[in-house]
C-alpha cells in the first residue's frame, strides 16, 4: 500500500528540471561564431526576459530560466544578424543559429 501511494505522489509532484537553451552560432560557411551577441527578449510589458549573452570560442552559450516561455531572439556580429523565436521547455533544447550579412532575406529580421 505505501508503495503504491509513495509511487502517486513521486508521479505528481512536479519536475524541477530548468528550462534551458543552447545556442550554436555559426556563419554561412559552418565556421562557429565567437563573441556574437544574442539579444533575447519577450515583447511584453515588464518582462524579465531582456537581456544579452555572448558565445564562447566554440560559438555556444547555454542559458536558463525557471518557466516555459515564448523567446524572441537576435543573434549578431560584425553585420550578420539572425532573429528568431524559440519556445522554452523543460530540459535543455538545441538551437542552431547561422546568421547571414545585410540585405540576405535569410536573416529574417524586421528592419528597425
Amino acid at each position: 500500500m505505501w508503495l503504491i501511494l509513495a509511487a502517486m505522489v513521486s508521479a505528481c509532484s512536479p519536475d524541477k528540471k530548468p528550462y534551458k537553451v543552447t545556442f550554436r552560432v555559426t556563419l554561412p560557411d559552418g565556421r562557429p561564431v565567437q563573441n556574437a551577441f544574442i539579444y533575447l527578449y519577450t515583447p511584453v510589458e515588464n518582462s524579465l526576459i531582456d537581456g544579452i549573452i555572448t558565445t564562447n570560442q566554440l560559438g555556444e552559450v547555454t542559458w536558463q530560466y525557471d518557466h516555459k516561455a515564448i523567446i524572441k531572439y537576435e543573434a549578431s556580429k560584425a553585420g550578420y544578424k539572425r532573429c528568431d523565436v524559440i519556445e522554452l521547455r523543460q530540459g535543455t533544447i538545441f538551437v542552431d543559429v547561422v546568421i547571414y550579412p545585410e540585405n540576405d532575406p535569410r536573416r529574417a529580421c524586421l528592419p528597425q
